[in-house]
């Protein structure tokens, strides 16, 4: 697992435009401000919804959550790696650094 900032992460959506961008926040967060093009799948159903994911373990997959002190990206990309995913990137900054990075949220 690759961590990258919001540059690196606006980079790798320009170059991977089919890329899985995952929103991994709790099911009861407020999703107004959402990376434009995530898919919701909060940490605590990660396991369950499994079958979401992308079936191809080649699949460029970003993980993120709201900012630096949450955990939930890390921890959703431990779980990728055990599902045997390779190109996983954790962006820590999360919501909060798009946003502080002046890059738009949907």
């Amino acid at each position: 697992m690759i961590t990258i900032n919001a540059q690196e992460l606006k980079e790798l959506l320009a170059a991977w435009p089919g890329m899985a961008l995952l929103n991994v926040r709790p099911a009861d967060t407020d999703l107004q401000d959402e990376l434009p093009g995530s898919q919701h799948i909060p940490l605590a159903e990660f396991e369950l919804r499994a079958q979401e994911l992308p079936p191809d373990k080649d699949a460029v997959i970003a993980v993120y959550d709201l900012n630096l002190t949450c955990e939930a990206s890390t921890k959703a990309g431990d779980i990728l790696e055990k599902f045997g995913y390779r190109h996983i990137y954790n962006f820590t900054d999360g919501v909060k650094g798009w946003k502080d990075a002046g890059f738009p949220v949907a």
